[in-house]
């Protein structure tokens, strides 16, 4: 499946959604996240703040800071530029970027394994990511990755968000793990 099909088909699933579904799936989502080794091993977190539809990642990020583990969480800085700041509380987060939530924070983190939560509109089994299309992540990856840094990335989704293939580009960089409420792909 080509980008723009695979984005207007979870697009028009996700319109579906009320607040309700996307509480209770996001709960279940955190409920098998929260119990993989990669998450008890890590000691740094960058989640995405969710906007829209997004599973929640508020749950994950409320049990990360009672865990005692580093949280940080993504700027826009510019066009084409984001980084990743520590928040300790949701009292450290405002609208930014097309009214995504951000950091008002200024402190960055200097840890050499992360384990990044990759938002995105569609994966295949292959853990091949379509993001929204800003290449924001492709971009902070591959040059975070060229200094040094080890990410494993782990990406959220709906069961409807699998899709059997997907087209990508050469720099569109896959994901390590897909978690949904059922399964971690």
């Amino acid at each position: 499946m080509n980008k723009t099909d695979a984005r207007k088909i979870v697009k028009a699933e996700k319109a579906k959604l009320v607040a309700q579904d996307v509480k209770s799936y996001s709960e279940a989502v955190a409920e098998v996240f929260l119990k993989q080794d990669f998450y008890r091993d890590a000691q740094v977190i960058y989640p995405y703040l969710a906007y829209n539809t997004e599973i929640d990642t508020r749950y994950i990020i409320e049990r990360a800071w009672q865990d005692g583990k580093i949280v940080a969480v993504p700027r826009v800085l510019d066009d084409t530029n984001m980084e990743f700041f520590v928040i300790t509380s949701f009292d450290d987060v405002e609208l930014g970027y097309h009214d995504i939530p951000e950091p008002t924070t200024s402190e960055t983190v200097s840890a050499k394994d992360v384990l990044m939560i990759m938002p995105g509109l569609a994966f295949d089994e292959a853990h091949n990511r379509v993001g929204y299309g800003g290449g924001f992540y492709d971009r902070y990856l591959e040059k975070k990755e060229s200094e040094g840094i080890r990410f494993k990335k782990v990406s959220l989704a709906y069961d409807f968000q699998v899709v059997d293939n997907l087209e990508v580009e050469a720099y569109d960089i896959p994901v390590d793990n897909i978690v949904t409420s059922k399964a971690v792909l």
